[in-house]
């Protein structure tokens, strides 16, 4: 777990336990706000940029690419969402420092 309001941020990250040294395969992103849905989005990490961008190509394509591929540096580094058939968001990021969420 990293719980981003001790950084003055609205959001708390929670992903399966991992073993030492290894990323999650998948994070929770739940924030701290007006209650509009029970969950935010699902991320998931991705093992380089160019799996982001061929995944937010698809997307594109079927008219589902809700933010395209962007890196806006620190903890959320490099991503794109994605809306699913169910109306869920899932983000799908390369970079994110992970490590270390239980």
């Amino acid at each position: 777990m990293r719980d981003r309001r001790l950084e003055g941020r609205h959001n708390v990250w929670l992903g399966p336990a991992t073993p030492e040294g290894e990323d999650p395969v998948f994070v929770l992103v739940i924030v701290q706000d007006e209650v509009k849905a029970r969950l935010d989005h699902f991320g998931f990490q991705c093992d380089s940029r160019e799996e982001v961008d061929r995944i937010a190509g698809l997307a594109r394509q079927q008219n589902i690419l809700v933010e395209p591929p962007v890196d806006i540096g620190g903890v959320v580094g490099y991503f794109a969402m994605v809306r699913d058939p169910d109306g869920h968001i899932v983000e799908f990021t390369c970079g994110q420092p992970l490590r270390g969420l239980s």
